[in-house]
């Protein structure tokens, strides 16, 4: 468990994949810890899981009835008044993704996490294009604490 200035945030990471390039396990807790920060979140219990293709594909169609592989899935945990919830992230994805939109795969990388730790504390795009709108600038907002550029344009 980590302790930051009467903060208490606690990121388990997993990683079960054998791609290679996935980020560090300091840098992936200092993205979520970023974007906790920013939207003053204190007290957190996060599990970050990192996953094969085939394993995300069942946990996608388990969860969202879709098929195939996607870059993050977010499951938010009831847990008294803490933030607590899984990240799971599929590199091969997020990968493919980086070279999609012509981007380092660091920043599609940094990118998903943040993501994905927006759903945890609440957002989501799903709902309508003003929840979108919102969820998207909260993104930029985070990325741009972390010296990445916007990934919209």
């Amino acid at each position: 468990m980590r302790q930051i200035k009467n903060t208490m945030i606690h990121i388990d990471i997993q990683i079960t994949s054998k791609a290679k390039r996935i980020p560090s396990q300091k840098t992936l807790k200092k993205w979520i810890q970023t974007a906790l920060t920013a939207h003053r979140i204190r007290s957190a219990d996060i599990g970050i899981q990192i996953i094969s293709a085939p394993k995300m594909a069942e946990l996608n169609q388990q969860y969202r009835k879709k098929s195939g592989p996607t870059n993050v899935l977010t499951f938010v945990y009831e847990e008294g008044k803490d933030l607590a919830g899984d990240i799971v992230l599929c590199p091969a994805v997020i990968q493919k993704e980086a070279k999609k939109f012509n981007l380092r795969p660091i920043e599609r990388w940094a990118h998903i996490v943040v993501h994905g730790c927006l759903h945890l504390i609440g957002f989501d795009h799903e709902i309508d294009e003003t929840e979108a709108e919102r969820m998207e600038k909260a993104e930029i907002k985070v990325l741009k604490k972390l010296g990445y550029k916007n990934p919209y344009f």
